[in-house]
């Protein structure tokens, strides 16, 4: 088939999204499709991730980033700015769950130019857009009418029905009204979950696929040694206080501490990804454990990946509430890839169900709790069993959690629609 991937999100940026965006692309073109890429052109400058398809098959379109203009505001040290900044954010948000979408709103129109001309130069049988941000329906959805093209809509996230998005009874209202509007030429529905697949088959009264978020066997080929000098404990990726939290991990290894003060020189957790230090550390020295605590900072994916191969333990957050119970980030995934047990601070649904049915992991959310398996833990990896007791050390469990398996999967979707 000859398809037309619209994804904002895509490498070089260094981001969740652009990663399945990337392996999507990448396998389907392997099973012997001809793909092209429409996405934005991020002008990424920090950590870069490698490009899977060949350049000539991924179209950037320029945009004018309004909130490039609001985020120094608010970092600001003269307070008048970064109150301004503040407000400026609540009108042009960095989240891309919620409209109007400001931030994204001059990208629409170029980028619907574009996939008419590729619609036409490259005879597109079908377009697969992958959201957030509502961008990528509104324009396939745009494009679908106008070229009389089959459209399969993918959603990482829920659109007005995400959780993590609060807005008046009206304006939840009205925005439901019109993403109906936008998904109605939408052939099938794909996401990542059972639970939002559930909610947006209802909503939509169309058939929704699951595929989930998955790895890549290549990105994870490489062995790297577990370390052996220190009890590591490393999260990668994106924190938000009071949804992806590590605060009662915190807490844990300052009670720890405090009864056991040999614990400080036994263990370390080590936090990559942008901004976390000015989010934590207050958190990190009120409870005094800064010494143990360390800011990483933004890296690449291989750096990323290298670190999650050598931690005795792999920390996943995600958002401790039932209306999350769906959430089901791609950061798990990974995770299970680098073979390394998991504590995850979550809702106990999805990823429970995903971490219980093959041993990989646990999620504990209550401090105690986490107190006592993290002293459990310490027990077997002094005794160096770096399993911990046997937790994700079955390689034939993770195959199925592989991006060639998922796409496959997709594929077939992709040919039979619905």
């Amino acid at each position: 088939m000859r398809i037309l991937i619209i994804s904002f999100a895509y490498p070089p940026l260094n981001a969740i999204g652009a990663f399945r965006a990337s392996k999507i692309s990448k396998y389907l073109t392997e099973m012997g499709h001809d793909v092209h890429v429409l996405s934005a052109n991020s002008n990424v400058t920090g950590a870069k991730s490698d490009l899977e398809l060949e350049e000539g098959r991924i179209h950037y379109v320029d945009y004018f980033d309004l909130y490039s203009y609001i985020s120094p505001l608010i970092e600001s040290k003269f307070k008048v700015l970064s109150f301004l900044g503040r407000g400026l954010r609540y009108f042009i948000s960095p989240g891309s769950n919620r409209l109007p979408d400001w931030r994204r709103a001059l990208w629409v129109s170029p980028a619907y130019r574009k996939g008419v001309e590729l619609i036409k130069e490259h005879n597109i049988d079908l377009i697969y857009s992958s959201s957030s941000p509502p961008a990528c329906s509104i324009i396939a959805s745009k494009l679908a009418k106008q070229c009389n093209v089959r459209w399969i809509s993918e959603f990482r996230d829920a659109w007005c029905l995400n959780p993590y998005n609060t807005r008046s009874r009206i304006a939840h209202l009205l925005e439901c009204r019109y993403e109906k509007k936008i998904l109605s030429p939408a052939e099938a529905l794909v996401t990542v979950s059972k639970p939002i697949a559930k909610v947006l088959s209802k909503m939509h009264n169309k058939v929704c696929h699951v595929i989930f978020n998955a790895y890549d066997k290549e990105d994870y080929s490489t062995k790297e040694n577990v370390e052996k000098d220190k009890f590591t404990i490393v999260h990668t990726g994106s924190i938000y206080p009071g949804k992806r939290d590590p605060t009662p991990l915190f807490k844990a290894l300052s009670t720890m501490i405090a009864n056991d003060p040999t614990i400080a020189d036994l263990v370390e957790v080590n936090l990559y990804g942008h901004r976390q230090e000015r989010l934590l550390k207050p958190v990190v020295d009120n409870l005094g454990i800064a010494s143990i605590v360390n800011f990483k900072g933004g890296v690449s994916k291989a750096e990323s990946i290298k670190a999650q191969k050598k931690a005795t333990i792999l920390l996943l957050l995600t958002w401790n509430n039932r209306i999350a119970e769906g959430t089901i980030t791609g950061k798990l995934f990974e995770y299970i890839a680098a073979a390394r047990p998991i504590l995850a601070l979550s809702y106990p649904g999805v990823i429970k169900e995903v971490l219980e049915s093959d041993n990989m992991g646990v999620v504990i959310n209550e401090t105690e709790h986490i107190k006592s398996f993290l002293l459990e833990s310490i027990q077997h990896w002094k005794k160096e069993e770096m399993s911990l007791g046997g937790y994700n050390d079955n390689l034939g469990a993770r195959e199925k959690y592989n991006w060639n398996h998922q796409v496959s999967k997709l594929s077939k979707i992709l040919q039979n629609g619905n």
